[in-house]
């Protein structure tokens, strides 16, 4: 699987797969009007398989004002019938995104809090930060 997600602005080794991969956009917030995020996705330089994720995120109007965090940890792949899935190991629960169709964005693939129901979150490639 580690074919399966290209970008045009990641840097590729000579196996065809990004080794480094950035998406931007938001996420859902319960407690804000929403996260926005700066993931990058590390993958494995021999194999391409995941090897660790930075995601930064911004809190938007939050109580407290806009509050910016930063975490990092492992991700997977996983595969459900047709779709694929990006898996994030966060607390206190796990990001899941799903890899779009023509697999160049990822899509919030979690239950969107109250007030988001008609809003699509998605997450846009960027050059990756090295």
């Amino acid at each position: 699987m580690s074919g399966c997600s290209t970008s045009k602005t990641s840097d590729s080794n000579v196996s065809g797969f990004a080794d480094v991969e950035r998406f931007v956009g938001v996420l859902p917030c319960d407690e804000c009007s929403m996260l926005r995020t700066d993931l990058t996705l590390k993958r494995d330089v021999n194999d391409g398989t995941p090897d660790g994720f930075v995601l930064h995120q911004t809190e938007v109007d939050a109580v407290a004002g806009n509050v910016s965090s930063t975490s990092w940890g492992q991700w997977r792949i996983e595969q459900k019938d047709k779709d694929i899935y990006y898996v994030m190991d966060h607390q206190p629960q796990d990001i899941v995104l799903r890899l779009s169709g023509d697999g160049t964005r990822l899509l919030w693939a979690g239950k969107r809090p109250l007030g988001h129901q008609n809003v699509s979150f998605i997450l846009r490639p960027a050059d990756p930060i090295r």
